[in-house]
């Protein structure tokens, strides 16, 4: 190492010795950390190539992104890895892709459409509800509801996670052995669970079921949970004490004051001693050894069988689709999208051998003609695509020319 000059001293920050691995000793002025950094990792890959190690990575500020990627969302996902053909699609979501040829009494081209079908996509997310909707609903309509067996909402929201992979992966590992639980595998027949994940960051206001404000978040993490649906026994999900005033067995939780307090109504008392938790709480702990906090909304919306469980259905396919606005930045939704790309966004459980009523078989909606009653048939013919085009084509001139423009207008003055 050469001796620092007494001018450089006072700005160590912006001058720096290179070390004697270089063969030329040299002094250079870098202007910012950032550049420090890129021509550090430039220094270490080259003379690093050669031996082909992998735990090098290229910097990202350094990699030339596509002109195409200018949107801060393709060009996060670009940087991550995210593969091109993914990133094209996403991009020629919503344009015409070609056409097909529709046939029953007649035949008519219809218009395709590129389709991303990407969980933050807004118009591939209505497609996607509707056609999972139709494949479920008469599924759920045809189980037998009786004093034993009913349908059950379910929300089991587990602490907040610091790494997204790591609580994708932990959460769904942990719901799992809680499914496989005897006392739960007794009471669950069947069911459908999907994850919905939010991000919070400081400042980001937090509201409960009823949307009262409860508080402000201190930090970044995500809120990984799941929504379920199950068919079977209702599950006991109510928190056990006793109250010195009413001496009832029966607690409630206050989220806001992290107190709890008398179940009944006409008390309400604070004064209270909780002895246990909930049955399912306390066998989620005996599974994963994590804490958690389940939400079973009341059995009144459930009596009658075709409208609320239509609505729940609705309620639950929303989480299939994640907002933008659920993530703090875009670096953090592409990360999302990267994680959860060729995974399922449904999920079922249980098994329905051992009822006595067999429900109906999901199935695929088809669609009939108003004039001939049967239904749409459709393929894809390239000549006859072609010549149906120019058909259309010589149509529309010759409409054009027969048209000569609207009628002329005089103007009388009054």
């Amino acid at each position: 190492m050469f001796p620092i000059p007494q001018n450089a001293e006072r700005s160590l920050f912006i001058y720096k010795a290179i070390s004697s691995h270089f063969k030329k000793e040299k002094r250079r002025i870098i202007d910012s950390p950032e550049k420090q950094l890129k021509a550090e990792r430039r220094r270490f890959k080259s003379r690093t190539e050669r031996k082909s190690n992998s735990w090098i990575t290229p910097c990202p500020e350094v990699e030339k992104v596509p002109a195409r990627y200018e949107e801060p969302l393709f060009k996060e996902l670009y940087l991550i890895g995210y593969p091109e053909s993914s990133l094209d699609s996403l991009m020629n979501c919503g344009k015409e892709a070609g056409y097909i040829i529709r046939e029953c009494c007649e035949k008519k081209l219809v218009p395709i459409k590129y389709r991303c079908n990407n969980r933050t996509c807004p118009d591939c997310s209505q497609i996607r509800k509707k056609r999972i909707k139709t494949q479920y609903l008469p599924y759920l309509k045809s189980l037998k509801i009786d004093n034993s067996n009913n349908f059950y909402f379910v929300t089991n929201s587990p602490k907040n996670y610091e790494d997204l992979k790591e609580g994708l992966e932990d959460i769904k590992k942990n719901f799992r052995k809680w499914l496989r639980r005897d006392y739960v595998h007794e009471r669950v027949k069947w069911g459908i669970w999907v994850i919905e994940v939010k991000q919070t960051w400081p400042g980001k206001p937090q509201y409960d079921q009823n949307n009262k404000f409860l508080y402000y978040h201190t930090k970044f993490s995500y809120n990984i949970h799941i929504h379920f649906i199950y068919y079977g026994r209702r599950l006991d999900n109510r928190i056990r004490g006793e109250c010195k005033e009413c001496h009832q067995n029966l607690l409630r939780y206050d989220k806001v004051e992290k107190k709890y307090y008398c179940a009944n109504k006409n008390c309400n008392s604070t004064n209270v001693i909780a002895k246990k938790n909930s049955r399912i709480v306390e066998e989620w702990r005996k599974s994963s050894g994590s804490e958690t906090h389940f939400y079973i909304p009341s059995q009144d919306r459930y009596f009658n069988r075709n409208l609320p469980l239509e609505k729940t259905l609705n309620y639950m396919l929303k989480y299939i689709s994640t907002l933008k606005s659920d993530f703090y930045d875009e670096k953090s939704l592409a990360l999302y999208i990267a994680l959860t790309r060729k995974k399922k966004l449904i999920n079922k459980f249980g098994s329905l051998k051992n009822c006595e009523t067999l429900p109906l078989k999901s199935f695929k909606p088809y669609y009939l003609c108003s004039k001939c009653h049967q239904k749409f048939h459709y393929f894809y013919d390239l000549k006859m695509v072609s010549e149906m085009l120019e058909s259309l084509k010589l149509q529309e001139e010759s409409n054009k020319e027969l048209w000569n423009g609207p009628p002329e207008i005089e103007y009388v003055k009054v």
